[in-house]
């Protein structure tokens, strides 16, 4: 087992960095002057973010250690262009032109398949094809809750290597498991928690930010994990996807050293996501035995409705809601939901946060269509 280094940020991050890989043994211990170094942060939201303050200091310690083949890449919920968006806002854009390094959005890559190794819930996976550019990865995720898996660290954090259409993929097949084979078939070879722009409450995005001046590095994702959601006042139990990959890869988080604070002294419980008062005034909820995952990414789905659909709505959410005589505009929402007298069906274990008001935008365009064809 490896060990796992907690520090607190004095001065700079670049200092702080720096002694957090000198804990861990430094950058040797874990890339070589040669290697093709991609660097995965978390940009998937525009208020907590990786900090480029870190992946600026981080840079610059692998330059003076002679690596100077390194580039970014990442992607986010939608499409390529909010992608290339997040990067102008999170100042990613310009901090790749600075060090002259490429910044790849995988949103609009060349898709590329992968045979999982050992599979728990799927073969093969599609990522973007710069996967394979790379010699070594570099995670870099944020604290953060999060409202499918309970909290995002470095095994989910890997998720933004995958093709478009495979994220949903991975909330069809059951997102969890699917992280477990993601992260048993792409190595990384560095992990470093960016605790600056944490998350609470909601997340990866809409949640509540604070900063708690940390950063946890290691070598294997899950135990580093493990470190981060203790700190984040969780049980690894609490979290299927830590705890589905440490118990299928042997790993004894009790055999793990850790170097520098201690998880007592860095520990910070983080609010969890609840829904309140988040559901909007013309939508009414049907919930009974639904899971957190599906309330949550009911929670969350409410965000992506920039232009909120007119008209009252019936969502229907949880295995045993009983079958009613119709109701009009009703919806389904997850795959578990058994509902047949409904109008709109959203599948996913849990549903794709952005589907459910991309299939209602669809349906108001229809809508507005029939109307003016009448006219």
């Amino acid at each position: 087992m490896g060990k796992i280094s907690i520090v607190k940020i004095i001065n700079t991050i670049k200092d702080s960095l720096y002694t957090s890989l000198e804990l861990i043994g430094g950058v040797g211990a874990f890339l070589q002057p040669d290697d093709i170094v991609l660097l995965k942060p978390n940009l998937n939201d525009s208020q907590s973010f990786t900090s480029p303050e870190l992946v600026s200091g981080l840079i610059e310690i692998l330059f003076d250690f002679n690596i100077k083949n390194i580039f970014i890449a990442e992607s986010t919920f939608g499409n390529e262009h909010i992608t290339a968006n997040h990067f102008n806002k999170t100042g990613y854009k310009d901090m790749a032109e600075k060090f002259g390094i490429d910044l790849i959005n995988i949103n609009k890559s060349r898709v590329i398949e992968k045979t999982v190794r050992h599979p728990f819930a799927l073969d093969r996976l599609q990522l973007g094809a710069e996967v394979d550019r790379a010699t070594k990865i570099i995670n870099l995720p944020v604290m953060k809750v999060h409202y499918a898996t309970g909290v995002t660290l470095c095994l989910k954090n890997l998720k933004g290597l995958l093709a478009k259409e495979e994220k949903k993929h991975f909330h069809e097949i059951g997102l969890e498991k699917a992280i477990v084979d993601l992260n048993n078939t792409i190595p990384v070879a560095l992990n470093i928690i960016d605790g600056t722009n944490c998350m609470e409450s909601m997340g990866p995005k809409g949640g509540d930010i604070f900063n708690l001046d940390l950063l946890i590095a290691g070598g294997n994702s899950g135990e580093v994990d493990v470190v981060g959601a203790e700190i984040m006042g969780f049980d690894v139990k609490e979290i299927n996807h830590i705890h589905d990959y440490i118990v299928y890869n042997n790993i004894d988080p009790e055999a793990v050293e850790i170097v520098g604070n201690t998880i007592a002294e860095a520990r910070r419980p983080f609010k969890r996501a609840e829904i309140k008062d988040a559901v909007p005034a013309n939508f009414t909820v049907h919930n009974v035995n639904a899971c957190s995952a599906c309330e949550n990414a009911l929670l969350l789905s409410f965000k992506f409705m920039h232009n909120p659909p007119n008209g009252s709505y019936h969502i229907f959410i949880g295995p045993k809601v009983e079958n009613t005589d119709y109701l009009p505009h009703s919806i389904g929402f997850g795959s578990c939901c058994k509902m047949k007298n409904i109008d709109v069906k959203i599948k996913g274990c849990p549903p794709y946060p952005p589907a459910l008001a991309r299939e209602l935008e669809e349906r108001e365009k229809l809508f507005y269509k029939k109307l003016h064809r009448k006219d």
